[in-house]
This record gives C-alpha cells, structure tokens and sequence, in this order.
C-alpha cells in the first residue's frame, strides 16, 4: 500500500504486432481492402476454405462491418400490449459489408475467368464450371439453425431443435439436411443473405436490444 491508501502493484508492458490498425474514419471499403477479402475470394476459387471471424466489444460495430444492413425495429401498440417486430432492408451500395464484397468479389471474378476462357486467354481453368450455392445456419443456445429452411418447416418445427452435424471421410464435418441454394447472380446471393438474417434469432440483452448473440 502508499501513504494514501492505494493499492500498487508492478506493471508489466507487453507488445502486440497487428497486420493493420484502421482508424475510426475507415469505410467499409478499407476493412474489406485491408483485411484481406480479395485474397480469401482467389483462395476460395483455389479450392480452399476460408472464414472471416469478427470479435469484439458489443455494440462496437461487427455485425455493420459484416453486413451493413439496416435493421428496424417496430413497435406496434394494441391495447396494454406493445407487439415488437424487426425487419431489414439492404443500404447504400458504399455500407455494404464484408459479406456483400465477399459476394460481388466471387461472381466477378467467376465471370472473368468464363471471358477470358472463351476467349482463349486464359493458362488455368479452361475446363473448370463454377456452381455457386448459398447456404446459411445459425449456432444459438449450442444448436444449429438452418436460417433458409422453408417456411412451412419453420412453422412445424422441424428446425427449431437443432440440427445433426455430421462426420464423412471426403466431406469432414457438415450439417446434415442443410439446404443449399443455387445462385446465378451476386443479388440472389445476397437476397438470400438478408432473408437469412431475418429468420435470425435474436436475443436482447442490456448492452445492445438487437444483438444476434449467435454466430
């Protein structure tokens, strides 16, 4: 203790090294640039997997920088009750997320590589069709959600409990049932992307009323 009464202790420093810092003012733009999104999309055309994990403080804009869709919140009264329902809507072009560049970034590139092909310019994949399929799950409470399941499955209940994951030699882990859907342009990619995330289950919590709390 000091003469005030305080408590002290050592201070250790410690260093950290980051492959890049951007400041408040950077656009969705320079996170997609400086994190790598052309990179991860040429690998992913290599045949590789690739994840992007967003982490951080609640409310401190993950879910923007993922997305950057408009969430709404509407309050309708009726009575003593207040009935409280939620909807989203795709923004600007310029707050479109890592998610959406992710997908533009893909059918572009796809659409190149089928130019140069016909064309005759192109060294590589000259024999390679490219099927683009979108599927969407949800993990909460530790079960696993098919986001783009049916309606009629939703309403039934058939997903509310969780879905099985799997384990095969050529495949590795999956979620058994889940439904992939084929898209032929970037904005059915991405419509599929939001009606997803409005099947999304959403649990408020003190710091932030609209946080998925989910991954």
């Amino acid at each position: 203790r000091t003469g005030g009464g305080a408590y002290t202790k050592n201070v250790v420093a410690h260093e950290f090294t980051f492959d890049s810092v951007m400041s408040e003012k950077a656009n969705q733009a320079d996170i997609f640039r400086e994190s790598g999104g052309d990179y991860l999309v040429e690998n992913v055309l290599k045949g590789f997997n690739a994840t992007v994990f967003a982490y951080g403080q609640t409310g401190s804009g993950k879910t923007f920088t993922m997305d950057g869709l408009q969430y709404c919140v509407h309050e309708t009264k009726k009575g003593k009750r207040t009935k409280v329902s939620h909807s989203v809507k795709m923004g600007d072009v310029k707050d479109q997320g890592f998610v959406f560049r992710c997908i533009d970034r893909l059918f572009n590139r796809v659409e190149e590589m089928r130019v140069r092909a016909n064309e005759g310019n192109s060294m590589d994949n000259t024999d390679r069709i490219y099927t683009i399929k979108c599927s969407f799950l949800q993990i909460y409470n530790e079960n696993v959600h098919d986001l783009l399941a049916p309606v009629a499955k939703r309403r039934k209940g058939e997903v509310t409990k969780g879905m099985r994951i799997r384990w095969k030699k050529r495949e590795g882990f999956f979620v058994e049932n889940l439904f992939k859907n084929e898209c032929d342009s970037a904005q059915s990619c991405k419509n599929f992307f939001v009606a997803g995330v409005s099947n999304r289950t959403v649990a408020s919590h003190s710091l932030n009323a609209h946080s998925s709390r989910s991954h």
